[in-house]
């Protein structure tokens, strides 16, 4: 069903579709390796993390232009994670001002952080632990977007402390691969 999806993503938006489908299974794998190898000891809430859905709307329409699976999400949660990528992308649409989907939260309603508004489009992710969502959409904002490095950080919220210590923690990671 995954593959299925992509190839129908890929057919019908081409390059577009094959650059956000790279960009997303890159940053997901980099921080899923942080994550699991180095927080599953300490944040438990990683554990079994393995896959989710990625969405990318156009950030004047509200068109979804891409819904796909990152990873090796658990089939009876794929649906799900692809609701909720697209609920969150709408809603970030639905409010102009907001920079994140953090900002109009409600647990009670079901309605999580994870989606970053960039320049053009909306990026929303689902299937990690909130903050890790956030961190996906905002580094594949950065990379999709071609902004400055270190500008993922300027995607997340000031006051949503719980993604800027993964940010935080995730770049170290990543200085420590590449020698930086």
């Amino acid at each position: 069903m995954a593959n299925e999806l992509i190839q129908k993503s890929r057919n019908r938006y081409g390059y577009l579709a094959n650059l956000a489908i790279e960009e997303v299974n890159r940053n997901f794998l980099f921080v899923l390796r942080c994550f699991t190898e180095e927080w599953t000891t300490s944040n438990p809430d990683w554990k079994d993390r393995r896959g989710g859905c990625y969405c990318l709307m156009n950030a004047k329409t509200g068109k979804i232009l891409l819904t796909a699976y990152v990873g090796d999400p658990p089939p009876e949660k794929m649906d799900k994670y692809a609701r909720l990528a697209k609920e969150k992308a709408r809603r970030l649409f639905a409010h102009p001002k907001h920079k994140t989907s953090w900002e109009s939260r409600n647990d009670k309603k079901r309605q999580y952080p994870g989606a970053v508004r960039g320049k053009k489009y909306i990026h929303s992710f689902s299937g990690l632990i909130p903050d890790g969502d956030t961190l996906i959409s905002a580094l594949n904002a950065q990379g999709f977007e071609t902004l400055k490095d270190g500008s993922a950080r300027s995607f997340i919220h000031k006051d949503n402390t719980g993604a800027l210590k993964l940010f935080d923690a995730f770049k170290k990671f990543m200085d420590e691969i590449w020698g930086m």
